[in-house]
């Protein structure tokens, strides 16, 4: 399967040391189970660096993508950033 490309602003759960993330669009979920507990194996990018994670479900139907703070640091992400992020299922 091809790369699936997207942009969305970098948000923040609402609590206390939570995660950062970007939302996946819906049309990009190829028949996940909206609310289900399990997570899909993924490759995301975003600029030139790339790692191995999963979609997560948020418990709204929807998924997200975690931006982890090496990536944030490393290139130089904040909360309300509009990035391109790439991932494609492994």
């Amino acid at each position: 399967m091809s790369q699936l490309i997207f942009t969305d602003i970098v948000q923040r759960f609402p609590m206390k040391a939570a995660w950062y993330y970007v939302d996946v669009p819906s049309e990009f979920l190829f028949g996940l189970q909206s609310g289900s507990f399990g997570f899909t194996k993924i490759k995301a990018k975003v600029k030139d660096v790339e790692w191995s994670t999963s979609l997560l479900p948020k418990g709204d139907g929807g998924y997200f993508i975690a931006i982890k703070k090496e990536i944030r640091t490393k290139l130089k992400i904040d909360l309300g950033d509009e990035i391109q992020v790439s991932f494609e299922y492994r």
